[in-house]
Parts: C-alpha cells; sequence; structure tokens
C-alpha cells in the first residue's frame, strides 16, 4: 500500500512539474528552424556561374491554402451533425494546435488556415462541441494526471498501482486477525475498501476517457469505448457549466440592503459574498446566444484576409458595427470611440440596455421570433467587466471600480428608498432616469473629476430609442458581440486558464473561437519559405 501511495503522489508531482507555466511553455517550443539551406544553394550557384555557366535564381512562394466559399451558416444547421467520436477527435487535434494560446506562443499561417478552414465549415452547435473538448482536454493538462497517465510509462505504473492495492487488499483479507480489535479491524477493512473502490472508479474513467478514444487506433474500439460512455454519461454531458452570470446595475440599486447589515459584513471581509449571492443571477447559455455569437464572429473572419485587417478586428469594441450602421447620433458614436475607455464604454452599455429593454413595452418572446433576446446580452456584462477586472494590472482594476461605483451611489439617489423588485417598479425607475434632461453633457456640468457615466447612459439610451425597434436590438446585440470579444481577447492567457477549474465561462469560448477565426496577434507568420529554384539556361 505504501509503494501504491508513492506512485500517485509520483503523478501528482509530475503532473504539476508539466502544469507549471514555464515547463508547459517550454515542452511546446518547436525545434529552430533555419528554413532552405541557403550556404548550400549559394555555392552551387557560385560553382555554375564559375564555370560561365548561365544561371539565374528564380523564387517561388509558397501557396496560400484559400478559404472554401463561404456556406449560408442556416445551411451548416441543417447538415448532419458530426459524431462523437469526430468530435473528440477533432478537439485533440486543435488542442495540439492552440494549447500554445495559454502560454502566449505564435502560430503560423498553416495553422491559421487549417483552423479556418474547419470551422467556416461548421455549424455553431459543433463549433462549439469540438471547443468544449478542446479547453477539457486543456483543463485535464493544466488540473489533473491526465496527460501523465495517458502514456506508456503511464499504463505501467498505473497497473502496479491497481495490482498494489489489490494485493494490499487480498492479504490483510486472508491474514489471521485474533490480535485485532474489532473496531481497528473495521477502520482497516473501510479503508482498504475505499481505496479499491476509489482506484476502480480512477481506472474506469481513465478507460472511457476522451484521451483513450484519441489514442486508441482502431474505429471500432473508439465506437465502443464511445457508446460504453453515453450509456453511462461519463464525459459528455458534464464538460463545463453552459451557464453565464447575469448582474444588473439598476436591480442591484433597487435591492440595496440595510447599511448596518453592509457594515457588519465589511467588518468581516463577507460583503463581496453576499453580493455575489444576493445579486448576480446565473442563466443557462442558449443556443441561439452562441448561434449569434457564433454568426457575428464569423462574418468578421471572413473579411480578415491577412493579419493587418485581423488585428483591426481583434481591437474593435464596438466601433466596427456602428461603422457599417448608419447612425449620426453622437452619442452613441462617441460611446465605443477610441477617446472612451474601455471600462466606460461596458458600463454605458450596461447602463442603455438595461433602460431600453425595461422601457420597451413589447418585450415578448412572439415579437422576436427571429432575434436574439436582448436580456441575454445583458447578461455578458457580468462576464465581461469580471474578466476585464481579473485580466488587467491593478492601476486598470481601481479605474474600472471608481467608474463602477459612481454611478451605482448616483442611482441609488435618484431611485430614493425605494426597495421593490417587481419590473414594474424597475420601469418606473427607468422612466425617472430618462426623464432628466439632458440637452446639456454631463462633463459640462460637472467637470471631469466625477467618475459617473449614468447621465451620459441616458443621454445614450435616448438615442437608441430614435431608432425602430428592429434596428435599435440589432446594433445593441452586435456591439455587445464586439465588447465581449475585446473583453475576451484583451485579458492575459492565464486569467482564461484559471476558470477553467471553476466550470469555464462563455467568454473563454468567444477567446477559443477567435483564435480559431485567426482574429488576434497570435499569428505572426504571414508566409511560410519561399522555394528557391537553380535554373540553368540553354
Amino acid at each position: 500500500m505504501f509503494f501504491a501511495g508513492a506512485i500517485k503522489y509520483a503523478e501528482r508531482t509530475r503532473a504539476l512539474y508539466l502544469a507549471c507555466l514555464g515547463n508547459f511553455k517550454e515542452s511546446m517550443l518547436p525545434d529552430p528552424d533555419a528554413g532552405p539551406n541557403y550556404a548550400q544553394l549559394m555555392e552551387e550557384y557560385t560553382a555554375k556561374e564559375a564555370a560561365q555557366v548561365p544561371v539565374h535564381i528564380v523564387i517561388e512562394p509558397e501557396p496560400e491554402k484559400k478559404l472554401p466559399d463561404l456556406t449560408d451558416l442556416e445551411t451548416l444547421e441543417k447538415l448532419q451533425s458530426l459524431k462523437d467520436v469526430e468530435v473528440v477527435e477533432h478537439g485533440y487535434k486543435f488542442f495540439k494546435i492552440f494549447k500554445g494560446l495559454i502560454v502566449e506562443l505564435m502560430f503560423s499561417f498553416h495553422e491559421r488556415n487549417e483552423s479556418r478552414n474547419f470551422f467556416f465549415q461548421r455549424s455553431s452547435t459543433d463549433a462549439f462541441k469540438v471547443m468544449e473538448v478542446e479547453l477539457n482536454f486543456m483543463y485535464d493538462v493544466l488540473y489533473t494526471k491526465m496527460a501523465v497517465v495517458h502514456r506508456k510509462i503511464g499504463y505501467f505504473f498505473r497497473f502496479i498501482c491497481s495490482a498494489l492495492i489489490a494485493v494490499s487488499f487480498q492479504h490483510f483479507a486472508s491474514h489471521h486477525k485474533h490480535n485485532i480489535h474489532h473496531f481497528d479491524f473495521a477502520v482497516t477493512y473501510t479503508l482498504l475498501g475505499g481505496a479499491v473502490a476509489l482506484d476502480f472508479v480512477a481506472l474506469f474513467k481513465l478507460i472511457f476517457s476522451d484521451w483513450t478514444i484519441v489514442r486508441l487506433k482502431n474505429s471500432k474500439a473508439k465506437s465502443i469505448v464511445s457508446a460504453v460512455r453515453d450509456r453511462i454519461s461519463i464525459g459528455k454531458k458534464c464538460r463545463w457549466s453552459k451557464s453565464i452570470p447575469q448582474h444588473s446595475l439598476i436591480s442591484y440599486c433597487l435591492k440595496k440592503r440595510f447599511t448596518w447589515f453592509d457594515e457588519a459584513a465589511d467588518s468581516f471581509g463577507l460583503k463581496d459574498f453576499l453580493d455575489e449571492m444576493q445579486y448576480k443571477e446565473t442563466k443557462p447559455v442558449e443556443d441561439d446566444l452562441k448561434k449569434f455569437i457564433f454568426s457575428e464572429l464569423r462574418k468578421k473572419a471572413a473579411i480578415a484576409r491577412d493579419s493587418k485587417i485581423a488585428k483591426e478586428i481583434y481591437s474593435m469594441r464596438g466601433d466596427g458595427v456602428l461603422s457599417q450602421s448608419i447612425c449620426h447620433y453622437t452619442s452613441i458614436v462617441s460611446s465605443v470611440s477610441e477617446e472612451v475607455e474601455y471600462d466606460e464604454s461596458l458600463l454605458l452599455w450596461h447602463i442603455a440596455t438595461e433602460l431600453c429593454y425595461f422601457l420597451e413595452t413589447n418585450t415578448n418572446d412572439q415579437n422576436r421570433e427571429n432575434e436574439v433576446d436582448p436580456k441575454s446580452f445583458r447578461d455578458t456584462c457580468a462576464e465581461a467587466e469580471k474578466f476585464f477586472r481579473k485580466g488587467k494590472p491593478i492601476s486598470m482594476t481601481d479605474i474600472l471600480l471608481s467608474v463602477l461605483n459612481a454611478p451605482m451611489k448616483k442611482m441609488r439617489k435618484c431611485f430614493g428608498k425605494s426597495q421593490s423588485k417587481s419590473e414594474e417598479e424597475r420601469q418606473n425607475a427607468c422612466k425617472e432616469l430618462i426623464a432628466v434632461n439632458t440637452v446639456v453633457k454631463p462633463i459640462e456640468v460637472k467637470g471631469d473629476r466625477s467618475k459617473s457615466v449614468l447621465f451620459d447612459a441616458c443621454m445614450l439610451a435616448k438615442d437608441l430609442n430614435k431608432l425602430n425597434d428592429k434596428k435599435r436590438w440589432d446594433i445593441i446585440s452586435k456591439v455587445w458581440v464586439e465588447l465581449l470579444s475585446y473583453a475576451a481577447s484583451h485579458c492575459r492567457a492565464n486569467t482564461h486558464a484559471q476558470q477553467l477549474s471553476k466550470g469555464g465561462e462563455l467568454v473563454t469560448f468567444v477567446w477559443l473561437l477567435m483564435a480559431h477565426f485567426g482574429l488576434g496577434e497570435q499569428f505572426r507568420i504571414e508566409a511560410g519559405h519561399a522555394r528557391a529554384k537553380l535554373i540553368v539556361e540553354k
């Protein structure tokens, strides 16, 4: 039993060593690529020139794969989905390529094109399934022993470990126990039985894991493993949380707790914990939301023919949508301009979206049969804000908190002592805000010392309400996709890696999807090696 425990601790230690970001990055560094043999080519060229043989060098650039014709997304959604085994195989394939994202490695144009070609020809459902598996492999590598166990030497030690545990149990069961107290006897059997049971479960999960499917060469064996796993629901239905946190500033201000209670909670360091419990709601990620995000990023990726355009799209945070829409309202255009910090834009659009949503009379689903529920994009604010706070330096986090706290205080002052949670009261509160005369810009009255963007958001909401319903929600939804994708792509990679251990977040899928579509700064190699040929003239 001691040796079995030593093996398990050795596996864990090795897994932690490999998962360390420094070692993880070092293990993925490719061998130095010197390119074509320049010295040999020039030596042959010089020799032929010396022999007075007419010769010249022709440079043929490496051909670049062209993107296939874009199939309509609605057509792709109707096609047959990938089988479970195919999903796992594709997920592992792209995991092997894109696991370097975690340590911010660069990728070649070959890898970019291969990924783009695949995801352009897949439905949103298949794309998210593949990314689920891909992120699951990343989780296994960073937080479990799977990468250590699923090797030849790992299989060998796993067999030895299981055999030692079984032998220990059998040896104790067959040993005479005359001098052993009944209590000690029961405890020992319980511990040994627990060890056998845990080892059996671990072995069972090891055999029917995604890693086993990708290691097997026989397609029939893969299908059997997948079928058995589906019957017992292992590793398929719980790859990630499939939820999104929702936070509403208006609801937060209307449901304020007693001051004395907040002070008491703050003194014990429990205020943030209580805020999470009371104000944050978790909603399932709807398929329509995933489809809409996939569709928008797919359209943007289609025009990103080179890294320059890809970087421009990668840096958009609402300005890309407004540049394509015929929109002349100053507050709408200025809300996503370069002069406005991302944190401020995020808050402006969150409050404005809330105001538009609660003030609209026809919010039922029947009026939005072909549209994504705008409330889905209100939900993304919590994720984007949280990730941007975690992924940015402390100084940027302080700025975001100051921008966030100011409008909350102003809202509470406007709403008075109202503590209602009803939809009607929230609508009335929104009407109070919209009713404020905002002809003069708040900064001209308060100066730039005030961090509140509340009435700037009211101006934005008023201008958005001047648009017709369809255009208004089309702009709002698309702006939120850009805000979410900006937050996802501009956070540190280890922020996304940390979230894998907490069930995963939608924003991590957006980050990975952008990489698969070639949108970002991680693709810096525009072309491969040119082919140089010596042409001897006759």
